[in-house]
């Protein structure tokens, strides 16, 4: 599988922000996720990444320490996975920790 280039957009209403994630969420696309979740200040954040089409170990670990560290601040970070990042998280078996919507 080719790997498709990470594109990130954001769009806020006075409730929450919503990150929309495409693309490839590997060792080479994190860093721009992680450099654009530092700039979101918003207390309800709902990641969409339901056009990740596949993600590697990196991405679940971002996922897991962005999660913790917006409970740490009093922040929800929610999820709404593809069945490509669901599927990671189910092998990982780590769903429980993160919470997860659908759409």
């Amino acid at each position: 599988m080719e790997a498709q280039k990470l594109s990130i957009e954001q769009k806020d209403d006075s409730r929450r922000t919503r990150v929309t994630v495409r693309g490839t969420l590997d060792l080479a696309g994190v860093g721009a996720l992680d450099d654009h979740l530092d700039g979101v200040t918003a207390p309800e954040v709902v990641l969409d990444l339901l056009g990740v089409p596949f993600m590697d170990s990196s991405g679940l670990a971002l996922l897991l320490d962005r999660t913790a560290e917006f409970r740490g601040q009093g922040r929800t970070l929610t999820l709404a996975p593809s069945a490509a990042v669901r599927a990671v998280l189910d092998l990982a078996q780590v769903d429980g920790e993160l919470d997860l919507v659908d759409g």
